[in-house]
C-alpha cells in the first residue's frame, strides 16, 4: 500500500525494460510496517532539497532550510494525512501561535500540466512501451514521463 501511494508511476507500466526498485522500499521495511519517516527523510527529502539547493547555488546563495532538522514530537497521524490533511501539524502550530486568526487555506503551486499535456500522445523513444494508455495518467504523471524522455534525449 505504501509503495503504491509513494510511487507516482510504476515503471513497469511505461518502460519496456524497467529496473526493479523494490530494494529501495525494502530498506525501510520493519516487520509488518514501513519506516515511512525514514523513507521520506532519506529518499524523498534528499531529492527535494537537492532541487532547492541547486537553485540557490546557481544564484550563488547559501542554502539553509530550517525544516531540515524538523522532528515530530508525536507519530504522524496517517489517517488525517490520507484524508486530505497533509499539513495538519503546521495548521495546529498556527492555531497555537495565532489563536485569534483563522488558518489560511494552503494551495499548491499551480502548474497547468493538465492543459499542457491534454493532447500529448506519449513518449516515442524505444525505451518506452508501445501500448501505453497515456490518457489514463494525470498531467503531473505525463509531465514526469515527458521529463524522463527529455533526459534520455539529452544523454543519447
Amino acid at each position: 500500500d505504501f509503495v503504491k501511494r509513494s510511487m507516482y508511476i510504476n515503471p513497469v507500466e511505461v518502460l519496456k525494460y524497467p529496473t526493479d526498485i523494490m530494494y529501495l522500499y525494502n530498506r525501510y521495511k520493519r516487520d509488518d510496517e514501513i519506516d515511512y519517516i525514514g523513507f521520506y527523510d532519506k529518499v524523498i527529502t534528499e531529492e527535494s532539497y537537492g532541487s532547492y539547493k541547486n537553485a540557490f547555488e546557481s544564484a550563488e546563495l547559501d542554502y539553509y532550510d530550517p525544516y531540515e532538522n524538523f522532528k515530530l514530537a508525536d507519530p504522524l497521524d496517517l489517517e488525517r494525512t490520507r484524508n486530505g490533511e497533509s499539513k495538519y501539524f503546521i495548521r495546529d502550530l498556527f492555531r497555537m501561535k495565532y489563536p485569534d486568526l483563522s488558518v489560511p487555506e494552503k494551495y499548491p503551486m499551480p502548474r497547468p500540466v493538465e492543459k499542457y499535456f491534454k493532447e500529448w500522445k506519449g513518449p516515442i523513444r524505444q525505451e518506452f512501451r508501445d501500448d501505453i494508455d497515456i490518457q489514463k495518467y494525470s498531467g503531473n504523471q505525463k509531465w514526469q514521463i515527458f521529463c524522463l524522455e527529455q533526459f534520455l534525449n539529452m544523454i543519447d
